[in-house]
């Protein structure tokens, strides 16, 4: 076991972003905001086909799109135990980005196959789009655009299609936020 873990979804969320990392170490458009949105796809995605997420991780509204609620926790405790390591560098662009990585291999064995494959497909899904692509993707989705600045983001949202939420879809989603202790 790995450091002092508080719970199965925490240590998923470590393996999960240790991974992305791992996988991301080559890509130059790889930042922090590119991990939470590959997290945030492979979670919410998978959940829509599945009915649950890979981590089982919290997601939260913020200004340039959905993160794991967890997720500094989570690098922190992966650098705290000398498996990655955050570094900062200037883009080509000139902008600084914050980069996590992998100084260790992910325990694989808490993913089945299934999730690890999927979160390859989403992988190749985001492969070539920067942080800014990737911000306005998540900022179409429903789950995002339900959820007020720093709400906890309901995932029963991903079944909404409509680009339009209306007032009566948002009390339910709400109502079932509440009732399973999202808000």
């Amino acid at each position: 076991m790995h450091g002092t873990i508080t719970s199965d979804s925490d240590r998923k969320l470590e393996e999960l972003a240790l991974f992305v990392a791992l996988k991301c170490e080559r890509d130059l458009r790889f930042g922090a905001t590119k991990l939470n949105k590959v997290l945030y796809f492979a979670d919410m995605l998978y959940y829509a086909q599945n009915g649950e997420s890979i981590t089982g991780a919290e997601y939260r509204r913020l200004q340039f799109g959905p993160a794991p609620r967890r997720i500094e926790r989570a690098v922190e405790r992966l650098e705290k135990e000398g498996r990655a390591k955050r570094i900062t560098r200037t883009t080509p662009s000139g902008m600084q980005q914050e980069r996590l990585v992998a100084l260790a291999d992910p325990d694989l064995d808490l993913f089945s196959p299934q999730e690890i494959d999927f979160v390859n497909e989403v992988l190749r899904m985001v492969d070539g789009q920067n942080a800014s692509d990737l911000t306005e993707a998540t900022h179409r989705h429903a789950t995002w655009r339900f959820a007020l600045d720093l709400e906890t983001i309901n995932p029963n949202a991903v079944f909404i299609s409509d680009e339009t939420i209306t007032s009566d879809e948002r009390a339910v989603l709400l109502d079932d936020a509440r009732k399973h202790g999202l808000l």
